[in-house]
């Protein structure tokens, strides 16, 4: 799996990468260094917290030990529990992580302190974008930072 690919499947399932490590393929045996050398795994740092995947010989390992969250991301018959599972392929992986994403939005999110930042494009917003305070529109309540209605 190569930094782009990782990349990608990230990106498709909505979580931003905000940092990225190259580490040595933990399925293959020392003595297979060929296919170490071309699976490596990665260390992904997200909001989430650091979450690890890559290849295995058959399915692309999804760990997230080192996260808060905790949760089963699928019913599928893989191998799995609370913090890691396998997936068959790259889509079934994009599936899990934005499973994964739902939960810790669920368990861990909390507006105004570590949603996602929404941009300020152009004028016309309702307080300054440095102020992630709630703020109202009409009676209803949106967080500052995500925009979302509270």
């Amino acid at each position: 799996m190569t930094e782009d690919q990782v990349r990608s499947i990230f990106t498709l399932a909505r979580i931003k990468v905000d940092k990225l490590w190259q580490l040595t393929n933990k399925y293959w045996p020392d003595s297979y260094l060929k296919e170490r050398a071309a699976s490596p795994w990665w260390l992904v740092r997200s909001r989430i917290g650091l979450i690890e995947i890559g290849w295995r010989k058959r399915v692309i390992s999804i760990d997230w030990r080192d996260c808060v969250v905790r949760g089963i991301v699928t019913e599928d018959d893989v191998t799995k529990d609370e913090t890691h599972v396998h997936a068959w392929d790259e889509f079934k992986a994009i599936e899990y992580l934005r499973k994964l994403n739902q939960l810790w939005e669920a368990q861990c999110m909390q507006h105004g302190v570590n949603c996602p930042k929404a941009e300020h494009v152009g004028d016309g917003y309702l307080h300054d974008y440095a102020d992630d305070a709630p703020f109202d529109d009409d009676g209803v309540k949106y967080c500052g930072r995500c925009h979302v209605a509270l």
